[in-house]
């Protein structure tokens, strides 16, 4: 079975001295939500038709019981992105850089990977 979205909160914000942000949280099913906080710089050009290249970013995967999995662009003691794993209890066991850009991950690939990667919890035998 495969993960569906079932609701969001992502907004975009209003430009301001030359980015937007990008704020909210993706819910699916099985009590996994992602939290986005995103910060686009404006590259050129106004309104909907803006080019924008992300500059900082966080996607946060996680459940009830803890985080499933972090990327974060890089900051203050990481200087390259990078993703963060969690055990089935919220503890993390990894860190791992990612040199290439095309290592680093949309939003999309983020719900993707959250639908593909990390199954749903054991079923209690009862049909929903």
């Amino acid at each position: 079975m495969h993960r569906l979205v079932i609701s969001d909160t992502v907004r975009f914000g209003e430009p301001e001295g030359g980015f937007i942000t990008v704020l909210g949280q993706v819910r699916c099913q099985d009590d996994v939500q992602i939290d986005v906080d995103k910060k686009l710089k404006i590259v050129s050009g106004t309104g909907a038709t803006a080019l924008v290249k992300t500059v900082e970013y966080t996607y946060n995967v996680s459940t009830s019981v803890g985080n499933l999995f972090r990327y974060d662009s890089p900051h203050d003691h990481r200087q390259h992105h990078h993703v963060h794993r969690f055990d089935s209890e919220g503890r993390e066991t990894a860190v791992h850089e990612l040199r290439s850009v095309n290592d680093v991950p949309t939003l999309g690939d983020v719900i993707k990977e959250a639908r593909d990667d990390y199954p749903p919890p054991p079923s209690n035998g009862e049909e929903s």
